[in-house]
């Protein structure tokens, strides 16, 4: 290799490393400024769009559904998750 490809990958070689050590120290700078305690992070409830369950335990039950007489669907229902009763009337 002639003397000026030498160089020019030793100029490229050094730019790479010095971008690298710039990104690392940004983001060490950012990653410090983000809280620790999720509470601090979280928006106050009035500014979420959805809403929190209907039942204070939390209490997440599966997707799956029940297939009514009538034709309709009913899914599950917390704390217990057991199926929602089927509507009345409407029936073939």
């Amino acid at each position: 290799m002639n003397r000026t490809l030498k160089l020019f990958l030793v100029i490229i070689l050094g730019l790479l490393i010095i971008i690298l050590l710039i990104t690392f120290y940004l983001k060490k700078d950012i990653s410090d400024a983000v809280p620790t305690v999720v509470d601090e992070a979280s928006p106050s409830p009035s500014s979420l769009w959805f809403k929190k369950p209907p039942n204070p335990e939390n209490i997440r039950c599966a997707m799956d559904v029940k297939r009514c007489p009538d034709g309709s669907y009913v899914g599950r229902v917390a704390p217990l998750c057991s199926f929602a009763p089927c509507p009345e009337g409407n029936k073939y």
